[in-house]
């Protein structure tokens, strides 16, 4: 409050008017006045009434939000009161005249009418400079321009410290006279505190066994406590010095002529507001109460010849008297316990149910019975709550062994319920599982595998099964999760039942495979009609969540022929789903003798490929690739080929799908890429660099985490630049997991891996995907070279090129066979091409042509 200045006294009549000016200038920007007329001397006569008002005036603006208005204007009134000179007030906020003494009611009422814009009336406690205090009434009004918002706040103040004074000394007396209609006819004191005067009346001194004209010292007062009880008084004490709290405690003390008395004492603080305002006397009164503590301890041992616990608390949760069986199970006597506060000898019990139910019985005055867990002892009471004008009475008794014994046999019971339980639910769920899915409701595979062994062992029954299959249903789970997943499992389970003859069984036989079983009557509807319908029903969209999802759908058939059995017909209907599958998914194919020939072929081949030894039997070949503008050769295809025992030369696609079900994709992949960096290393050796070398990467392999370290640990193992080695992956893959699949490119071209899109033109990428990913290179398929010798077939090719270069990219074309097909492709802007004019797929050990002479048709060999 320092930085508001000193007082200033006697303002000449050329600052007054200085001021009046200030006051009109103030006024003129921030008071309404209605109409257009002027109204400059409205505004000086107002000003002039301001200055010469004998009530203080402060104005301020109207901000309203932390820290609060600024004070604008003080009249000399204003100063008078405070002792502030108006020049240093300006800017300051009317909060730091303030002290803690203003009531907080006052303070939030001025708050809320501020925000609201309404006048409000409360009190206020200032301080001077000097350290003086004064209370002031203020009245405070906004002040409104034409658009009824406040653009100022005028405070009017008057000094009402005298009526305030007298409040609180008739506070003081009415404080002192309550004390004495509560205890009755007692002896009375006064402590003053600045100065440490006491004052009592005659029955005070004739309690410490003096006459009644004996004024007592305050030292003799505190002498005469009985030693053992001064701790107790000191805590008293200071709560009552440091936080107000009243005080009210029972203790001894020795009079004069020897004898030991118990004295119940109250007092309580006196804000007489002297000097800065704070407590400047304790009064009191002190009663006569040994007869009653010597029934007291009568009662006392009786207490303690009761087996329970017994506590004694007075209204402030003091201990007054605990027994012999609480001593001995809370550990402390009860002169350790005496005048010590509940909650601050035993903290653990604030927020337990002892603490509720305490404060509930002399809350409402009504005993209360409960049981408790005491954590910290960890053990059980049962107690009973008896509240009094006093205080509170607490019984209790220890029942840990009683509480545990009946909680096992709680324990037991429920032990014994729950295991009934369990078994008849075990009982149901077995039923359940022998004939119904969890999932979808439909028939289990064991019901249905019984069902149809039934059928089978009936000759004049001739059952069919569909053998159905959800398309890349991985997908759903892997992008929506499996809970989304599982939703649609059950509505593609219950449209196979409305699309069903009565007479079908429905079964769901593992993950997104539905195995339908027909009663077939040759008469009925065509088993295939039937086929159909339930493939078309299983394609229809689906709703799951809030997204529509489409899928494909797969199914096998198979007629059960006289004699085949249940493991039969089911393997049977399952390689007629996989040939579906093989053959682009989305159809229907019947089982025949052929399926299972080609099923076994294709179990040997993956048994054979697992035992085969990659650097025996595995090879790669690279086809060259040329530039289509000067027929130089620019990098070349690995394709990987296996040297199989009986069947000679193998090409990748004769057992590639093979190893990919088999899960040898992996360890094929890795071993082609390090042959591939090892095999670019040697050419380089030899001088004859080969370019950029382009691998197949399998869309499993792609998503794999390790493909970006596997790809440059191999570059940095053989000493390859970035740029030697490229990935080629179709455009298929490239919407199989878009966010997946463009992160995972992202990483690896970062490492200097260059990319390809095979066989573009077949797939079903979008333009705004292709725009987004890091592709240098559009492979042409080869369906579309076979085509350039038609307009459409051009147009085609053309288009496809002029994308790659509008992606920033080059385009490639494969299957080139002849020469006119070269040179179409120049003609359209291709950059390079490969295919069997250009060279056949060979050993880097033999070296690849350097260049291609389009002219010749021929490749130039190093």
């Amino acid at each position: 409050m320092a930085a508001l200045g000193g007082s200033a006294r006697g303002a000449g009549t050329a600052e007054a008017s200085t001021r009046s000016a200030g006051l009109t200038e103030l006024l003129s920007h921030s008071l309404v006045h209605r109409g257009d007329a002027p109204v400059d001397e409205h505004l000086r006569a107002l000003g002039a009434v301001v200055e010469h008002l004998p009530d203080a005036v402060l104005i301020t603006d109207a901000e309203v939000d932390p820290p609060g208005p600024r004070i604008r204007y003080a009249n000399p009134a204003f100063e008078r009161l405070s002792g502030y000179d108006a020049t240093a007030l300006i800017g300051t906020s009317p909060r730091a005249l303030q002290t803690a003494h203003t009531a907080r009611e006052d303070l939030d009422r001025i708050r809320t009418a501020l925000a609201r814009q309404e006048a409000v009336r409360a009190v206020l406690h200032n301080a001077r400079p000097d350290g003086s205090t004064y209370w002031v009434e203020v009245d405070i009004a906004p002040v409104l321009d034409q658009h009824s918002t406040a653009v100022a706040f005028v405070a009017v103040q008057r000094d009402i410290s005298e009526r305030e004074e007298h409040a609180r000394r008739h506070e003081a007396l009415s404080t002192r006279l309550e004390l004495s209609v509560e205890t009755g006819q007692l002896g009375t004191w006064r402590l003053t505190l600045p100065d440490r005067g006491f004052s009592h009346n005659a029955l005070y001194a004739r309690l410490h066994g003096h006459a009644d004209t004996r004024r007592l010292t305050l030292d003799e007062v505190e002498a005469a406590t009985h030693p053992e009880d001064r701790g107790q008084v000191t805590r008293a004490w200071r709560r009552l010095l440091t936080d107000g709290v009243p005080l009210e405690q029972t203790y001894r003390i020795r009079t004069a002529d020897g004898a030991l008395r118990w004295v119940l004492e109250r007092a309580r603080l006196t804000d007489t507001h002297q000097g800065n305002g704070g407590a400047s006397a304790v009064d009191g009164v002190t009663l006569d109460v040994t007869t009653r503590q010597q029934a007291n301890e009568q009662v006392i041992e009786t207490l303690d010849r009761v087996h329970d616990g017994y506590l004694a608390f007075d209204r402030q949760w003091r201990f007054v008297h605990c027994n012999a069986t609480a001593e001995a199970m809370f550990g402390h006597t009860r002169d350790e316990l005496r005048g010590r506060v509940l909650w601050e000898a035993y903290p653990e019990l604030l927020g337990t149910d002892f603490e509720r139910c305490y404060r509930q019985a002399l809350r409402t005055g009504e005993p209360v019975v409960f049981q408790a867990h005491f954590a910290p002892w960890d053990r059980w009471y049962e107690e009973r709550v008896h509240p009094s004008s006093e205080g509170v009475s607490v019984y209790f008794v220890d029942i840990t062994q009683r509480h545990w014994l009946e909680q096992e046999q709680q324990r037991r019971r429920e032990a014994e319920q729950q295991a009934l339980t369990v078994s008849e639910q075990a009982r149901a769920d077995l039923q359940r599982a022998a004939t119904q899915d969890d999932l979808t409701g439909l028939l289990s595979r064991r019901a249905m595998e019984r069902d149809l062994a039934t059928l089978l062992a009936d000759p004049d029954r001739a059952p069919v099964l569909v053998f159905l299959d959800l398309d890349d249903f991985k997908r759903i789970n892997d992008t929506l999760g499996h809970h989304l997943g599982d939703q649609l499992l059950q509505a593609a389970a219950a449209r196979l039942e409305q699309h069903v003859p009565e007479d079908a069984r429905v079964c769901r036989f593992a993950g997104d495979e539905f195995v339908v079983v027909l009663d077939h009557d040759p008469r009925s509807v065509p088993v295939a009609e039937i086929a159909e319908r339930l493939r078309l029903a299983l394609v229809e969209p689906y709703v799951v969540g809030e997204r529509e999802v489409r899928l494909t759908a797969s199914a096998g058939v198979a007629p059960a022929l006289r004699g085949d059995d249940t493991a039969t017909v089911l393997r049977n209907a399952d390689l007629a789903l996989a040939a579906a599958k093989q053959r682009g998914r989305d159809q229907i194919k019947w089982y025949d003798q052929t399926l299972h020939q080609v099923a076994v072929e294709r179990l040997d081949l993956e048994e054979q490929l697992r035992r085969a030894q990659p650097d025996r039997e595995l090879a790669l070949r690279y086809q060259p690739i040329y530039a289509l503008a000067t027929g130089e050769r620019v990098g070349a295809e690995a394709l990987l080929r296996w040297h199989h025992p009986t069947r000679g030369l193998l090409s990748a696609g004769a057992f590639i799908q093979v190893g990919e079900q088999a899960g040898l994709l992996h360890d094929l992949s890795s071993w082609a890429l390090r042959r591939a960096a090892a095999d670019l290393a040697a050419a380089r050796r030899r001088g004859q660099p080969l370019g950029t070398c382009w691998l197949n990467v399998a869309p499993e392999q792609l998503l794999e985490p390790t493909l970006c370290d596997e790809l440059t640990g191999a570059m940095v193992d053989f000493g390859l630049a970035a740029g030697d080695l490229g990935i080629e992956l179709t455009e298929r893959t490239l919407v199989r997991d878009i966010e997946a699949v463009g992160a995972q490119l992202e990483r690896v071209h970062a490492r200097g891996v260059p990319i390809a899109v095979d066989d573009f033109g077949t797939g079903y990428a979008s333009l705004a995907l292709l725009q987004d990913l890091p592709l240098d290179v559009l492979k042409i398929d080869r369906s579309f070279i076979a085509q350039l010798d038609t307009d459409s077939g051009r147009a085609v090719a053309g288009a496809i090129v002029n994308l790659a270069h509008a992606l920033g990219a080059s385009a490639s074309a494969e299957g080139v066979e002849c020469p006119e097909q070269w040179h179409q492709l120049a003609a359209l802007g291709c950059d390079t091409a490969a295919g069997f004019l250009l060279g056949r797929p060979q050993s880097l050990a033999t070296g690849l042509p350097e260049a291609f002479a389009p002219r010749d048709g021929v490749a130039v060999r190093p």
